[in-house]
């Protein structure tokens, strides 16, 4: 995102299969309105068959590096992530710190402990001015990778196709985000308290994760707000509370309560002008329209009218659909 923006700002045109089983081109040019809205909101309104998108020559290979730390860090982590990523104005080449807390018993029985991916264009040495800073907290693991082609950064973090998140059968993974301007770092500490006595009593949930996800904006931010249906480009960084666990209705219940609890912590120690937002394609479903597709009055009623006119009859309405 920090140096070509969203996928979304890339696709040039697209050939979709509308309700009625027609297919049209779609494009700035051609269905202009109907393109607006699938950049950002396509699910609602048809189903894409052929895409053309930009490509780009990668800025640079990627040094990557993982570190691990106790939750007796947990406040200077944070202190010191808010510091590196400037709440969303980090520079382009430092294109991500992904955080999370998770269990691992052959660290602590008891105590989730923080995980963080960091990944930067460049080489080390220019990495290293924003790796400083954690290193400096005395991480109990560390390792690095220097001048990955970009192709291998996915894989290196385990994000990758072949990765056990991609895994066929993966027992239900569920995400409930939250789009945020700042860390508290006191509310992050109330959310590590609720995850550790979550998985603590229901051990059925020992998988699950929270995370925070830093990534430079620059590129994202260039497009204008109103040429997209995506309504959150001025969310700064997006948590998560991420219950993994096998189905049943009655864990539902719990992962839904504490989630939102979860939500409910962050959302109060953020900014306090700041509307609820949830970035879409990580939705659990129980989020509201405003929530998933922005709080401007003229975007809503664009969505509703494509809608209607590409929809009437509700076919696209399986994932968290326009109402």
């Amino acid at each position: 995102m920090g140096y070509f923006g969203l996928v979304l700002d890339n696709i040039i045109d697209l050939t979709v299969v509308l309700a009625n089983g027609s297919t049209i081109f779609v494009s700035r040019i051609s269905h202009p309105d109907l393109f607006w809205g699938m950049l950002g909101a396509g699910q609602n309104f048809g189903i894409v068959t052929e895409a053309s998108i930009k490509i780009y020559d990668s800025p640079s290979n990627w040094f990557y590096a993982e570190m691990q730390f106790t939750q007796e860090k947990l406040e200077a982590f944070f202190n010191r992530l808010s510091m590196v990523t400037r709440n969303g104005t980090q520079p382009k080449e430092l294109g991500s710190i992904y955080s999370y807390f998770a269990l691992k018993p052959e660290i602590s029985a008891s105590d989730p402990v923080i995980l963080v991916q960091f990944a930067y264009a460049g080489t080390e040495a220019q990495a290293w001015p924003y790796l400083r800073p954690f290193v400096s907290l005395n991480p109990i693991a560390f390792k690095k990778n220097n001048t990955l082609p970009p192709s291998e950064v996915q894989k290196a973090a385990s994000q990758d196709l072949n990765s056990a998140l991609c895994a066929d059968g993966l027992s239900n993974f569920l995400l409930f985000p939250l789009g945020i301007q700042v860390y508290n770092i006191t509310a992050n500490r109330a959310v590590y308290n609720l995850f550790k006595n979550f998985i603590t009593e229901y051990p059925a949930f020992n998988k699950t994760i929270v995370q925070f996800e830093d990534y430079a904006l620059d590129g994202m931010r260039r497009v204008n707000s109103r040429s997209t249906a995506y309504p959150h480009r001025h969310d700064n960084i997006l948590v998560s509370f991420a219950p993994v666990y096998h189905f049943s209705p009655e864990l539902d219940s719990l992962a839904f309560k504490t989630a939102n609890q979860a939500r409910d912590i962050w959302h109060a120690g953020d900014a306090p002008w700041r509307k609820r937002t949830a970035y879409l394609n990580y939705a659990a479903g129980d989020e509201t329209t405003e929530q998933l597709y922005g709080y401007e009055s003229w975007r809503l009623e664009r969505l509703r009218a494509l809608k209607k006119e590409h929809d009437p009859n509700g076919k696209f309405v399986f994932f968290n659909p326009i109402h």
